[in-house]
């Protein structure tokens, strides 16, 4: 779920869930969490670099997990309650399938990507 154009007022209250419970910040740890079937809502920072977001805002889509635009990797950060911006964080469920049960099938190119993506972290 693209919630690109929610109101300020639901994405606030969306990202309160950061101070609430369980969460990954960074997108090696996010990607992480959705390829077992961890994350709950994926939050992503709209200044951050494209190369970074775009390839999460994409698994989200294919695991059909719900993600939010949060203005700036300040606000995200401090969300998640650290002194430094972040482009991607995510609340964890408690409870979690187990990664056998997630259907994920990475389109082609994919491989490529994460490891790039791995490279720059």
């Amino acid at each position: 779920m693209d919630t690109k154009n929610e109101s300020p007022k639901e994405g606030c209250a969306m990202l309160r869930q950061l101070d609430r419970g369980r969460i990954v910040v960074g997108a090696k740890q996010l990607r992480k969490a959705l390829e077992s079937g961890r994350a709950a809502c994926v939050f992503l920072a709209r200044n951050a670099d494209p190369a970074i977001t775009g390839p999460i805002e994409a698994m989200c889509q294919r695991c059909n997990v719900e993600y939010v635009w949060v203005p700036t990797k300040q606000e995200l950060g401090r969300a998640c309650g650290i002194d430094v911006g972040a482009a991607a964080a995510a609340a964890i469920q408690e409870t979690f399938l187990p990664a056998s049960a997630v259907e994920y099938n990475p389109p082609e190119g994919e491989n490529q990507r994460k490891e790039k993506l791995d490279a720059y972290f």
